[in-house]
Parts: C-alpha cells; sequence; structure tokens
C-alpha cells in the first residue's frame, strides 16, 4: 500500500510544517511528506482565501489520482509523539478521524456543532486518514457547491457532513486509548512518560477514564494562539521527549 502524508503551510506556518516534519520522520524517516506552500496553493488557479479553506480535499483528490492508496492530512502545527503503523496497515474504514472537542478551546471560542452533530461527535479537520477515493470525491464536491460560503469552518464543516450522513464506513480513532490530535489539548500537564510513551493517566476527574497515549498533539486556535511551544505545557520528563523528537524550537 502506498501511503502519504500532507499538510499545508503558508509563511506563516512554514516553521510549524518543518517541525512536524522533524517529529514525523524520527519515527518515520522512510514516510513521504507533501508541503504544500503559498507556491503550490497559488498554482492551484484557485482565488484565496477560498483555496486555503478546500486545500485538504484539493490535495487529496490529487494524491489519489498519483496512485496513492492512503492519504493522511495532518496540520502543520502538530507534532508526532509515535509510530502511527497501524493507521497505514488498518484498511477495515473509509476514513479515521479525530475529535474537536476538548476542555480548553470551548472556554474561548464557544461549542462547535453542526446540524445534528454534536460538540462531542464533531470531527477536527487537523488529522484525517482517507482511505477511499469516493469520500474524498464527495468531500471536494461539497466545496465546490453554492453552500461552501454558508458552511462554518468551510472543508472540516463538509468532512462532519460526508462523515456523519453519507454511506463511508468512519472510524474515529480516538475512540479507545489513544488520542490523536485535538482532544488532548489542555490536559497536557498530566502527562507522564512509560516506557518510552506519552501517557495521561487515568484520572479521578473521569476525564480521561483510563490511561491514555498520545499519538499526536496539535494546537489549533487560529493565528494568535502560541503554538508548538511546548515547554509551556508539558513537565520536564515529556518536554525531554519532545526535544528529541523534534530538534526543540527557538
Amino acid at each position: 500500500m502506498k501511503t502519504v502524508f500532507f499538510t499545508i503551510a503558508d509563511q506563516a506556518n512554514l516553521g510549524y510544517a518543518k517541525m512536524m516534519e522533524k517529529s514525523l520522520k524520527y519515527f518515520h524517516p522512510e514516510a513521504e511528506l507533501r508541503i504544500y506552500t503559498e507556491k503550490e496553493l497559488k498554482k492551484t488557479g484557485i482565488e484565496p482565501p477560498r483555496i486555503f479553506y478546500l486545500s485538504a480535499p484539493y490535495f487529496a483528490d490529487k494524491l489519489f489520482n498519483e496512485g496513492y492508496d492512503t492519504v493522511i492530512k495532518i496540520d502543520a502545527d502538530s507534532i508526532v509523539l509515535s509510530d502511527l503503523s497501524e493507521v497505514f496497515d488498518d484498511n477495515s474504514y473509509d476514513v479515521g478521524t479525530v475529535m474537536n472537542w476538548n476542555r480548553v478551546d470551548p472556554l474561548k471560542f464557544g461549542l462547535i456543532d453542526l446540524c445534528t452533530i454534536s460538540p462531542q461527535e464533531y470531527y477536527n479537520n487537523g488529522f484525517v486518514v482517507l482511505k477511499n477515493r469516493k469520500f474524498v470525491d464527495e468531500w471536494l464536491r461539497l466545496c465546490f457547491t453554492k453552500h461552501f460560503d454558508k458552511m462554518p469552518f468551510r472543508e472540516q464543516g463538509f468532512l462532519n457532513i460526508v462523515s456523519h450522513y453519507f454511506d463511508f464506513k468512519v472510524k474515529c480513532l480516538d475512540k479507545g486509548g489513544s488520542w490523536w490530535g485535538l482532544i488532548s489539548k489542555g490536559e497536557w500537564l498530566k502527562t507522564v512518560m512509560r516506557e518510552g510513551k506519552v501517557i495521561i493517566p487515568k484520572s479521578e476527574d473521569g476525564f480521561p477514564n483510563m490511561d491514555i497515549w498520545l499519538r499526536v498533539i496539535h494546537w489549533a486556535g487560529g493565528a494568535n494562539e502560541p503554538k508548538m511551544k511546548y515547554k509551556q505545557n508539558f513537565p520536564e520528563d515529556v518536554i525531554q521527549f519532545l526535544n528529541k523528537v523534534t530538534g526543540g524550537y527557538e
């Protein structure tokens, strides 16, 4: 199976993308990662900022056309914390998703839902494992309809529409003993190192209700969010681990 990762990074986010790339290559030195910059966005011929808000299905479609079987979109302001092989190897689903909800962002931005999709069911666009190009076809098609400008969070909204209302097999990667994105934000100071893994122990307040292995962390939160500054968010032993996988930051 041919697998490729991709991310979107304008000039303001390119440094984050390079840091994310180091963490990915730490665990998967052979991994192929495409970083689509302002140059590639301009070549699409779709005017900004429109292209930025439909870039995930747009470039996923291009990559499936190149012959890849698994296409993984990862946001630039993410850090990979573990081997990710299980998402390469599991072909039981069409799309792997991650939760948008966490205990921090709703206090700043409010709860995010859509139609009958509750905040605890709404998916984030920061880490998406695509294994069925028909899913991408529908996702991209909706981004070119008259509803695009009215859809909250544009491509992310349509990701949720296709995931929840269309006939595809969807696996939420966060349902179980590991978390793959935004859901862990706000819980990072609780983390501990166990046998080379970053773990959030089971909490007395019930969140999480079991030990959780962090696989990918994601900042999100818009341009004003202080991103990738993990030394402010993690205990010392986890900081040392993050220094190792990312090369640190200035």
